[in-house]
C-alpha cells in the first residue's frame, strides 16, 4: 500500500498562498509531490539510520484480515498531478526524502522516539 506524502511546512504555505490569492477562491489543488509504501519511508530512514531504529524490511503482500479502513486503498495507485499547484501558487515542494528524516529528528527531540547513539 502506498499512499501521496507531503511536509506540513508545504500545505502551511500553500494554504497562506489560497488565502492572499484571490484566484484560488473555489479551487483546489493537489498538495502532494510523492507516493510513498511504508515500506519506501522504511527504506530512506534506514539509508539515514543505519541499525539504530528498528524499520520494516518487506512490504505486506496484502492488507491484513479485517483492516477495512485500508482494505480498498492496499492495490490503489495514485497518480496525482501537482502543476496547477506548482504553476498558480508557486510552490516547490520540499525534498520528501529529506521531509521524513526532519520528521523524524523531530520526534526524536521531542522525546516520542528515544534517540540512540
Amino acid at each position: 500500500m502506498a499512499f501521496p506524502v507531503v511536509d506540513i511546512r508545504d500545505i502551511s504555505i500553500s494554504h497562506l498562498k489560497c488565502i492572499k490569492n484571490p484566484k484560488a477562491a473555489g479551487q483546489r489543488y493537489p498538495l502532494s509531490d510523492q507516493v510513498y509504501s511504508f515500506k519506501g519511508m522504511s527504506d530512506v530512514l534506514k539509508a539515514h539510520y543505519g541499525d539504530k531504529y528498528p524499520f520494516a524490511t518487506e512490504e505486506l503482500a496484502e492488507c491484513p484480515p479485517g483492516n477495512k479502513r485500508y482494505a480498498s486503498l492496499w492495490d490503489f495507485t495514485y497518480k496525482i498531478d501537482n502543476s496547477k499547484t506548482r504553476k498558480e501558487l508557486g510552490i516547490n515542494f520540499r525534498d520528501t526524502k529529506k521531509s521524513f528524516v526532519e520528521m523524524a529528528e523531530s520526534m526524536i527531540a521531542n522525546g516520542l522516539i528515544p534517540k540512540k547513539e
